[in-house]
């Protein structure tokens, strides 16, 4: 079942740390609202199902422009426990845009929420109303609308999700290793590269790929432990990637390069390193680099 389905978690609504405001200019709406963030959030950590279920009411509805609609607490825990049970190490975010009174009994809260699992990420606009009964608040209705994947930002990132997960450099048990996961709520991807040189030490450096909506380009930042760094425009021509990058090493020199990686399969891909200059000195291409997927060790994404 897709993230967006169950959304019932998103409906917590409200994360504190996700107000556009400052916490001194909360209203007594706000503090409604992140009441009912906080019992939400401990029980979607736990992943408690029928914890998650007690802070409907026992009539709420659920709505999604897709069409589905869930009703009453059965509907809603059934589906809570049937995601939950394929989605263990889901992760959600809210960022809320408004909370308000509409009666001193009825809360109306929006605002727009993301839910990462596994090797995707899907957002969605919410509209939620709490409803106080017998004293206790309660979430009585949800309409969620699916923000489109089409945005540019989203399309960029989601061609490369086949990076995702970790890699090995060929097959001596020393080679080098990869490791690209979602970070940032799925708005970037953070890869990990690292290499035991001759002495015994590690080298190691870190890459962040992102979208740049000015130039409509894939762009990624890295650092090494060695104190280099870089910049990496990327660009797309079918089923290769070419990444054209520029450094500076640790001694202060200068460096350029082009890396070509093509895409053989799920689990294969090859590296070309070519067009090498530092410091003005042209250097010998790479001979090409084997990398294959580390079998059953795909990375989800681990930062909330």
């Amino acid at each position: 079942m897709k993230a967006t389905i169950l959304k019932l978690s998103l409906i917590a609504l409200l994360n504190p740390t996700a107000f556009t405001y400052a916490q001194e200019n909360a209203t007594p709406a706000d503090a409604v609202a992140k009441e009912q963030t906080d019992a939400y959030i401990a029980a979607w950590d736990k992943k408690d199902a029928k914890l998650l279920t007690s802070l409907y009411s026992p009539d709420a509805s659920y709505s999604i422009d897709t069409g589905d609609r869930l009703q009453g607490h059965s509907e809603i825990e059934d589906r809570l426990t049937s995601y939950f049970s394929s989605n263990p190490d889901a992760t959600l975010s809210l960022s809320t845009q408004s909370a308000r009174f509409l009666t001193p009994d009825v809360l109306l809260e929006t605002g727009i929420s993301t839910v990462v699992s596994g090797n995707s990420s899907e957002v969605t606009n919410y509209e939620a109303t709490h409803v106080k009964t017998e004293g206790k608040w309660l979430i009585a209705a949800v309409r969620e609308e699916v923000v489109s994947s089409t945005e540019p930002a989203t399309q960029a990132l989601a061609s490369l999700e086949w990076m995702i997960g970790k890699w090995k450099f060929g097959d001596a048990p020393d080679s080098p290793t990869t490791e690209a996961i979602w970070t940032l709520e799925g708005k970037f991807i953070s890869r990990t590269t690292k290499t035991v040189k001759e002495d015994g030490t590690s080298f190691v450096a870190v890459e962040v790929i992102g979208y740049d909506p000015i130039n409509e380009q894939l762009r990624s930042w890295i650092y090494d432990n060695e104190g280099g760094f870089g910049e990496c425009t990327w660009r797309q021509d079918g089923d290769k990637w070419l990444v054209n990058i520029k450094a500076i090493l640790p001694d202060g020199r200068q460096a350029s390069s082009q890396h070509v990686i093509t895409l053989i399969s799920e689990t294969r891909i090859a590296l070309d390193n070519l067009n090498r200059v530092v410091d003005g000195e042209i250097l010998p291409n790479h001979d090409r680099i084997e990398i294959n997927r580390i079998a059953d060790e795909a990375s989800p994404e681990k930062d909330k």
